[in-house]
């Protein structure tokens, strides 16, 4: 979790100096410095500079805001100080709203070396580590998150990328209630009301911990981008300037080079914000602003260009959608639909049946409130995308998820809802905590009675953020507990490769099935089959793999494996559940002519491979 407070401060300061630059208020900063981010790396990977040039254009926009911080400060620094003591609930409450996810998070991956996803984590891992060391990476995958989290790993070479990965990206988690408190700034609320949301936001599982189980990161940090591009949006109305527009071009580019499908998503929000401020729109600001801000967002997606049109012209994701609705391809998103449960707990954000009822209520009072009108929208446009993914099968939608894919699998669409919840959710309980207080000169006269009613009242408040809190943490403990692969018997496997054996040579993992897809950042050492090798590799040594039993009665895979140096087979302690093994069993491989069990640990295990070369 060090890694991933020193990321989120890493952005904070990037974004202290490109806001500023552009005249916008600091609660935007931490998002705008992901933005920078993303573009600055994703342009220095694309034109092939030394990696560490990239990290030092990070490290100087940091200093760089750091400098106008410190300036800032000097020439305000009664005023800034006033304000804080002024003002010290606010202040209190974002502290609270980041230490949250910061323990939670931290507490439930403490021991845990490798991301617990094998699939989409391993990739994400994979695509990073190649980056770090200046590899050129080709593929359709937009590389905004990966390129941001490689040069902020190259300024602590000494941590693996695996564990470094997974580390850094819990920034993501640390700067999602700040994102909502900007938002709630922009669309007018006040600090105390918007940091209440953000305190609420910290302790919904839906977003932002849940992504951190599957290897969901790019999509965690387009979402808190979205959260930004909409407080510019909200922002210049209120007041329209071109140094707005132009952090609205920043944020769009940098949300297509990080998930470019949640463009859709930006679009739905934006029109949401535009319907609701039609009379206060300035048409002619509008059209010189927007143009201001196509012209950031293309220079800044230029070095995605090429794959993205290329990628489109292919027809994107959807033959992939429409395997998910027929059932051809597996996968969590394989069916629309859901159940009323589901639906209600991802419209409120509650962690489960016990706080229901609490939230329901604080809700529809934040829901009855005139400022929060612009959310409330928001929250029943998002609501009603949900309800018919859900629960209406008719073509229009189902073609909806097909071109969109994946924008609207089943998961993704509570994240953007749980967004607008919080702060409807933190107005209800900012209203009830005002009611509460208004109460006390009507009970002067009898004390007992505003004693007890404080203790519920509070107990209430208590209940409800404890166990949210706690159903977030036993949420966080048992998916790690049941998915995670990388347990100390691999950790003692990974060890004794790294002591034994020598540069140049391979393991044969068993693909993303067990902990052996972390053999290159544990042990040093290349893989047979990554998680994100193209089709023909893996057709070319998937038949390794499948005959590791009679590699000797092959002469054409016994060539290969020689050629390859791949001189060990790794047998995990666990595999992914519902993710049937390629290799065979432990004790096949034992009973294997031409294969020595040459160390083990609990479940795990290294065999040699003992293959007459030339």
């Amino acid at each position: 979790m060090v890694i991933g407070v020193l990321f989120a401060v890493l952005a904070a300061l990037c974004g202290v100096g490109v806001t500023r630059a552009c005249r916008g208020p600091l609660s935007l900063a931490p998002i705008t410095g992901l933005a920078a981010m993303a573009v600055l790396t994703t342009w220095c990977a694309r034109l092939g500079v030394p990696p560490l040039v990239g990290t030092l254009g990070v490290v100087g926009l940091a200093i760089a805001g750091l400098g106008v911080a410190g300036c800032a400060l000097r020439v305000t620094r009664s005023a800034a100080v006033a304000v804080a003591l002024r003002d010290q609930v606010t202040t209190i409450l974002l502290v609270v709203s980041v230490v949250i996810p910061t323990v939670l998070l931290g507490a439930a991956m403490a021991s845990v070396d490798a991301p617990v996803s094998t699939h989409d984590g391993a990739f994400h891992v994979e695509t990073i580590e190649n980056l770090r060391q200046g590899v050129a990476v080709q593929g359709w995958y937009p590389m905004g998150f990966h390129t941001s989290v490689a040069s902020a790993l190259r300024l602590v070479p000494w941590l693996d990328t695996a564990r470094g990965t997974a580390d850094a990206a819990q920034a993501l988690a640390i700067l999602a209630p700040l994102a909502i408190f900007g938002l709630g700034l922009a669309i007018g609320l006040g600090p105390r009301l918007a940091g209440v949301g953000a305190v609420i936001q910290a302790l919904t599982y839906i977003y932002p911990y849940d992504d951190h189980l599957w290897g969901g990161w790019p999509l965690a940090m387009s979402i808190l981008l979205l959260l930004g591009l909409w407080s510019v949006a909200a922002r210049w109305i209120a007041e329209p300037r071109p140094g707005l527009a132009g952090l609205g071009g920043l944020l769009a580019g940098a949300i297509v080079l990080t998930h470019g499908t949640e463009v859709y998503g930006a679009l739905v929000g934006l029109a949401v914000v535009a319907a609701l401020n039609l009379r206060r729109i300035q048409v002619g600001r509008l059209a010189m602003h927007l143009a201001v801000a196509g012209a950031i967002a293309i220079v800044c997606v230029m070095p995605y260009v090429t794959t993205l049109l290329g990628w489109a012209a292919s027809g994107g994701a959807s033959a992939v959608g429409v395997g998910m609705l027929d059932g051809t391809v597996p996968g969590e998103g394989s069916a629309m639909g859901s159940d009323w449960l589901e639906f209600v707990l991802g419209i409120t954000g509650a962690a489960s049946l016990i706080d229901l009822p609490l939230r329901a209520v604080l809700l529809y009072i934040g829901a009855r409130q005139r400022q929060l009108r612009l959310a409330l929208f928001a929250w029943l446009t998002f609501g009603a995308l949900l309800f018919a993914v859900s629960f209406v099968d008719a073509q229009p939608i189902r073609s909806l998820y097909v071109v969109t894919f994946p924008w609207l699998v089943h998961h993704r669409p509570p994240q953007m809802v749980v967004l607008f919840t919080s702060l409807l959710v933190g107005g209800g309980l900012w209203v009830a905590v005002r009611w509460f207080c208004a109460l006390r000169p009507l009970l002067v006269g009898r004390p007992a009675a505003w004693r007890r009613l404080a203790i519920v009242c509070g107990a209430l408040l208590l209940f409800m953020a404890e166990g949210s809190a706690v159903s977030i943490f036993k949420t966080l403990n048992q998916v790690i507990a049941d998915q995670n692969v990388y347990s100390a018997d691999d950790r003692a496997a990974m060890s004794w490769l790294s002591q034994h054996a020598t540069p140049g040579e391979m393991v044969i993992n068993d693909a993303a099935t067990d902990a052996g897809i972390w053999a290159p950042y544990k042990a040093g050492l290349a893989i047979l089959l990554p998680r994100s090798a193209p089709g023909p590799l893996q057709e070319d040594r998937g038949p390794i793999l499948s005959h590791v039993v009679d590699l000797n009665q092959s002469p054409s895979l016994a060539a290969k494996v020689c050629a390859l140096h791949a001189d060990y087979i790794y047998e995990g302690s666990r595999s992914v559940p519902d993710d049937p093994p390629l290799l065979p069993d432990r004790a096949t491989l034992e009973r294997t002519r031409g294969l020595q069990e040459v160390f083990a640990s609990g479940e795990a295990a290294v065999f040699r491979v003992e293959v007459p070369c030339s």
